[in-house]
């Protein structure tokens, strides 16, 4: 078995780049949607409404070019938040979790 040398974590999109799941996201949203409709008391957005008000503008930001650390956690209830859907931070966290699986 051959030996390490090293590990590299890269957290900020420096080395590594990837396709945006877009279908894999619309799925976890469509999911996701009665559990957010709960949450709201109304009728939740389509999925696709969600990832363009919610999920891509938060992409955007990430994606800024500035070298400042990014509270990952915070930065994605407050774009929920700016798309007028205020949610629980365990649905946040529950949703988040299954975007990253």
């Amino acid at each position: 078995m051959p030996s390490i040398d090293g590990v590299l974590f890269d957290y900020g999109r420096t080395l590594v780049t990837f396709t945006y799941p877009t279908d894999e996201l619309l799925r976890v949203l469509r999911e996701f949607r009665p559990r957010i409709e709960a949450a709201i008391a109304v009728r939740a957005p389509e999925a696709e409404t969600i990832l363009r008000d919610v999920l891509l503008p938060m992409e955007r930001y990430v994606d800024s070019t500035s070298e400042d650390e990014v509270d990952y956690s915070a930065v994605y209830g407050a774009s929920w938040e700016r798309a007028g859907l205020k949610l629980p931070d365990e649905l946040l966290h529950e949703i988040l979790d299954a975007e990253q699986q």
